[in-house]
């Protein structure tokens, strides 16, 4: 019996545990291990959507370049009358319009697309990208005959699913 005038000398205590159990333990971390995996699935959605409002500014920086171009050359574009890559309209841009031609963000082999209405003298175009998401609407600003969107891309890869042109 315990009274507070008696001495203690340890002989009836009891050894006390600290600390946490393992399964204490194996709970919480199994929680964390939960957390960063939704965490990590949110990002990747906000990675795809920083992507593809980068590949709609590069095609509005690409409309521009061109638009200034047209202005020096009679209102014609580039010619390139079979869709590629806009690599193939390079020399005519840079450095007097853009300072560079920008690569995909994804840095894969997706390429912006490029094709111009050679049988009207070049006096539309077309630029395609291939977003992530659900591009917005509408997916094309661009003349029927030279319209990119539901074109495999340069490379052969899917389908473009975004373009903006002149008409």
């Amino acid at each position: 019996m315990y009274s507070p005038f008696t001495r203690d000398r340890g002989l009836t205590r009891r050894a006390t545990t600290e600390g946490f159990t393992l399964i204490e333990l194996l709970v919480v971390i199994a929680i964390i291990g939960l957390l960063a995996s939704i965490v990590l699935v949110s990002l990747n959605a906000a990675r795809q959507k920083s992507r593809d409002a980068r590949r709609i500014s590069d095609l509005k920086q690409f409309q521009n370049a061109l638009e200034l171009y047209a202005n020096d050359n009679n209102g014609t574009y580039p010619n390139q009358s079979t869709a590629g890559n806009v690599t193939g309209i390079q020399g005519s841009l840079v450095p007097n319009y853009i300072s560079v031609l920008s690569a995909d963000p994804s840095g894969g082999s997706v390429v912006y697309n490029y094709v111009s209405n050679a049988a009207s003298n070049s006096t539309s175009y077309c630029i395609g990208a291939l977003l992530e998401m659900t591009p917005p609407t509408p997916a094309s600003t661009c003349a029927s005959g030279i319209n990119l969107v539901g074109i495999a891309d340069y490379s052969g890869g899917a389908n473009m699913n975004y373009a903006v042109g002149n008409s």
